[in-house]
């Protein structure tokens, strides 16, 4: 998908500080579903998912995050029933759920305890083939990542989110096993770092939308984790360029939304 396309909605730059610091579910799907509004405006027949302007995506993620729908929490970001119900409701909201279609792959523990799961959310962990599939059919994928490997049994307590972009993978040897020689990469859009500029006073990222390569393998256990410099500033305001920090970890989920084709 055309990087190009996507919004470079800043988390960090949302309203009420430390939740804009677990806003990254919310701000990610906003961002994505610019690239929707952009590439499908024909099939959504006037409908809005996101309101023009950075002002437009900014209603948009505070609405996500908002009790009514993902339930976003200062302490404890957004929970995977948040981000399910969240994102229906919020389609829903927009009359755009009769036009969409929605996929996902989860690690089982991370809906374990969520009733009545959609039938278009599987607990099976999340392979960069299916990743690359959704991406190329048109829709827009958001990655969940954990920080660290994640234990049997035990929810993680910490995670990130963010928009894919593209898929770079070639399997030299055949044997449909992601190898760290391989060097496979997710491009995608980091709502901590997602534009090539900022401003300040107040805090906003100004475009245009930055490019940011994760890279992915399977480890011995067979999980897909992955190893990218993320952005470690402490405030928004002034934004930090040389604040970047390793991040490393597993894909613990992705939610992929698509048009409904005839």
């Amino acid at each position: 998908n055309e990087i190009k396309d996507y919004g470079y909605l800043w988390q960090l730059g949302l309203s009420e500080p430390l939740l804009a610091d677990e806003s990254c579910v919310p701000t990610s799907f906003t961002n994505s579903m610019v690239y929707l509004q952009t590439e499908y405006e024909a099939e959504f027949e006037g409908r809005m998912l996101v309101e023009e302007g950075y002002s437009g995506w900014t209603l948009a993620a505070e609405t996500l995050r908002s009790e009514p729908f993902m339930d976003t929490q200062p302490k404890g970001g957004t929970q995977a029933l948040g981000e399910i119900m969240g994102i229906l409701g919020y389609l829903n909201l927009k009359g755009a759920t009769p036009f969409t279609e929605l996929y996902a792959m989860a690690l089982p523990v991370l809906v374990e305890n969520v009733t009545d799961l959609p039938d278009w959310v599987h607990a099976s962990p999340p392979t960069l083939e299916k990743i690359y599939t959704k991406l190329v059919e048109g829709a827009v994928v958001v990655l969940g990542i954990t920080y660290g490997k994640v234990q049997p049994g035990i929810l993680p307590k910490t995670g990130h989110a963010f928009a894919a972009v593209g898929v770079d993978w070639v399997d030299r040897n055949h044997d449909g096993v992601v190898d760290r020689s391989e060097h496979a990469t997710i491009a995608v859009v980091d709502p901590l770092d997602p534009s090539e500029n900022y401003g300040s006073s107040p805090p906003i990222a100004t475009g245009p939308t930055k490019k940011t390569l994760v890279r992915v393998w399977e480890d011995e256990s067979g999980d897909l984790v992955y190893s990218y410099p993320q952005y470690h500033g402490d405030a928004a305001d002034p934004f930090d360029a040389n604040n970047f920090l390793t991040a490393k970890g597993q894909i613990g989920s992705f939610v992929s939304i698509n048009v409904k084709r005839d």
